[in-house]
């Protein structure tokens, strides 16, 4: 099955749209699509709050690459 979500952002008077493509091996009606959907960015943004939080993920300084290169192995494990 091929799923797709097309989103529709307003802020700050700005407006961003895009399309999200979902693969799946299971046919999955709308209802359960969308459920399965939310369910997976739910988590993505539960994971995102604890990186931040504990990790001060945002206030890394380094830029992408050179914080990938040098803190690479440590930057997501667990204290």
């Amino acid at each position: 099955m091929i799923g797709m979500v097309e989103t529709r952002v307003e802020r700050n008077g700005t407006v961003a749209q895009e399309r999200r493509y979902y693969l799946s091996s299971t046919r999955l009606d709308a209802k359960t699509f969308a459920a399965t959907v939310r369910a997976h960015w739910g988590i993505e943004n539960r994971l995102h709050w604890v990186l931040d939080v504990v990790f001060h993920d945002d206030l890394a300084r380094l830029p992408q690459p050179q914080r990938a290169a040098k803190h690479g192995p440590w930057s997501n494990t667990w204290p």
